[in-house]
């Protein structure tokens, strides 16, 4: 399938959901919880207006309830009420304006059936009322994390419910490019021993000083394998190689 094709596929499963009467009713619902202008907002002034307000508004509201919140938590601790406290602390952090206005948004998208991908989509739909302003998502994305702790990077790749194989093979060269990115890639792809068990038995063997003969005469007990003294060799400077050790 063409990317045109797939941004078409995109575009009206958007226009078939815009016009469906119920998700406009619950549009219209969140765009007057959280005064947002009803047909949307229409300029950058606007925009920066709302934008402020909203999240001054966040701040409101913790900066007004946190002292009291906090304090009812640690009393019903002391009480050893402690699902209570957690459930008094969840409240209080959903019930936050950007946290609510994010649970109603994913609220809409388990009413519509839409992935999650979708939800800076219907965020954007709901602030500037425009289908061109969505941003749809393609069926498939390619993620870049980075781990907080090394910034190792971690690649990721979500498919909707309309994903195909088509659109993952047509996606493959873009994923082996982020691929080659990674810490951890190496154009040496691992391969695994084939007889893993019986090479770890003989590096152990040797690390106890054991000569070649004596690892050899093991090796054939425990796991019926003869070999030569040179094929033993091979073995043990391959495990090394794989320990990164020389």
């Amino acid at each position: 399938m063409r990317p045109t094709e797939k941004f078409s596929r995109s575009r009206q499963r958007a226009t078939l959901l815009i016009e469906n009467p119920k998700f406009q009713e619950e549009i219209l619902e969140i765009r007057k919880r959280f005064k947002i202008p009803l047909n949307g907002i229409k300029t950058n002034e606007e925009s920066g207006k709302w934008h402020h307000e909203f999240y001054e508004s966040d701040d409101v509201y913790f900066s007004a309830n946190r002292e009291n919140v906090y304090a009812e938590i640690k009393r019903l601790e002391k009480e050893k009420k402690f699902q209570e406290g957690f459930n008094l602390h969840r409240k209080f952090n959903k019930e936050a304006p950007i946290n609510a206005f994010n649970i109603a948004i994913k609220k809409i998208l388990e009413n519509f059936k839409l992935p999650l991908n979708w939800q800076h989509s219907i965020q954007r739909y709901i602030l500037f009322n425009s289908i061109d302003s969505m941003w749809i998502p393609g069926n498939i994305s390619i993620r870049e994390d980075y781990d907080q702790d090394t910034d190792l990077r971690r690649l990721s790749i979500e498919i909707d419910d309309t994903t195909t194989l088509e659109d993952v093979k047509e996606a493959w060269p873009t994923i082996k490019f982020h691929q080659k990115r990674l810490q951890s890639y190496t154009r040496e792809k691992f391969q695994p021993l084939r007889k893993l068990n019986r090479d770890k038995r003989a590096y152990e063997l040797e690390k106890e000083g054991k000569s070649l003969k004596e690892i050899a005469d093991i090796i054939n007990v425990e796991f019926n394998d003869p070999m030569d003294y040179n094929y033993l060799r091979i073995i043990l400077n391959r495990y090394k190689k794989r320990l990164n050790i020389s």
